[in-house]
């Protein structure tokens, strides 16, 4: 295909991509300006207010002053005055980085990937222009200059990350997959296993923090429902606070996982909620918060041994896949466990440093998990469960491979 057919092509997935990333906030909230409102307000508000979120979804921080009238229903004191909004609703990243690295894995073969990831990213970053300069409003104001730097940046990372996996599916030459191979056929198979097994150890400790929240909201959907009757917010209010709490349930999944691990989060300052200790302060008047623990209980501390099975997966999958084909060594092994649990520390803890800002005045200023600690003690969990895994059977060597191969050939013979 021709340069030109390509560049058109990712430019129009931008498009798409942004047009879908910024439809999920505009669409709910028009239906909630014709139906809510009677077309009584101006729609330019209701624009404004979702593209701030869109925004907020990519990194850019919001600065929020709000009347005393519109913060007395959520029990915030000192709401009214000035304060910063930097807890991003990690629904709409996710979304983002889906589409963009869709989009990069579709331009792998087009034979000019370089040109699709210039045009792409381009196209994102003259759009994200004028949702930028159309954003903002009395209430809330946006720094222009990280809401033109962050969004294009969000989008090509994803779809380079994507052009790099379908290329690497596919047998080609990536840039850094020279390196390992340089060094050694051992090395080059460490370091990807490690990856391989890093991310699944992520992904697994993630996948079960997702049905823990799911459990707690269905434990606690009577007090969910009771907040919800306790902020008098009415039909339009409630729709509005339903959807910005499901593009937080991200976040709350990340937080479970930082409560699987152990460290916690906070949700305000001073607060802790760990299974090793709760110390819950004053919470505002939303009624997904309704799933957090009054208190820690010593049944608690079983849940510990998630993160601990996580690693033992991981550790068992390269002692599978890797050391009973007899690709490592059992102390080569041992070592890609140790790479794997730094990937793992690695990713959540920069997922935990994404789910954690502010999200109010004062104490609120400090919410969600500390990322540095969740991403040293996942590490360490990862080593120990996958150090158990990768000796939890015995390893099958490359001679004896060959031994019993041989042994089943003249059997055959016979």
């Amino acid at each position: 295909m021709k340069r030109t057919p390509v560049a058109l092509l990712a430019a129009l997935e931008a498009l798409i991509a942004l047009a879908i990333s910024v439809g999920v906030l505009v669409v709910p909230a028009t239906l909630i300006w014709a139906i809510g409102t009677g077309f009584s307000e101006f729609w330019a508000l209701f624009w404004r207010t979702s593209v701030d979120f869109w925004l907020l979804g990519h990194g850019v921080h919001l600065n929020v002053t709000l009347s005393p009238e519109t913060v007395a229903p959520f029990g915030l004191p000192g709401a009214s005055a000035p304060f910063v909004l930097s807890l991003a609703p990690i629904a709409i990243t996710a979304l983002v980085i889906w589409l963009a690295f869709r989009s990069g894995t579709r331009s792998a073969d087009s034979g000019h990937p370089i040109t699709a990831l210039i045009a792409g990213t381009v196209t994102y970053a003259l759009l994200s222009c004028g949702v930028v300069f159309t954003s903002g409003s009395e209430l809330i104001s946006t720094d222009r200059v990280t809401g033109l730097i962050f969004p294009p940046l969000v989008f090509a990372a994803s779809m380079a990350l994507g052009l790099v996996v379908a290329r690497y599916r596919a047998g080609e030459r990536i840039p850094f997959d020279t390196l390992p191979e340089r060094l050694g056929e051992p090395r080059h198979t460490m370091v990807f296993a490690a990856l391989r097994a890093g991310a699944l150890a992520s992904g697994a400790l993630i996948g079960a923090a997702g049905v823990l929240v799911a459990i707690l909201l269905l434990v606690n959907y009577p007090l969910i429902i009771g907040l919800y009757e306790s902020t008098e917010l009415g039909v339009g209010g409630g729709v509005v606070i339903t959807l910005a709490q499901l593009l937080y349930l991200p976040t709350l999944v990340l937080w479970a996982a930082a409560w699987l691990i152990g460290p916690g989060f906070a949700v305000g300052a001073g607060s802790v909620f760990s299974p090793l200790g709760t110390i819950a302060g004053p919470l505002p008047a939303v009624p997904v918060l309704g799933i957090l623990p009054s208190s820690s209980s010593p049944l608690t501390w079983i849940l510990l041994i998630v993160p601990l099975l996580c690693g033992f997966l991981a550790g068992l999958w390269i002692r599978r896949s890797r050391v009973e084909s007899g690709e490592l060594s059992l102390g080569e092994g041992a070592i890609t466990v140790a790479g794997s649990a730094v990937v793992s520390g690695i990713i959540l803890g920069l997922l935990a440093w994404f789910a954690a800002g502010a999200f109010g005045p004062g104490r609120l200023a400090e919410m969600g998990p500390t990322a540095w600690i969740v991403g040293l003690v996942f590490a360490g969990e990862i080593l120990l469960g996958g150090l158990a895994g990768l000796v939890s059977g015995r390893a099958v060597t490359a001679v004896e491979n060959a031994q019993t191969s041989g042994f089943a050939d003249r059997i055959g013979t016979r």
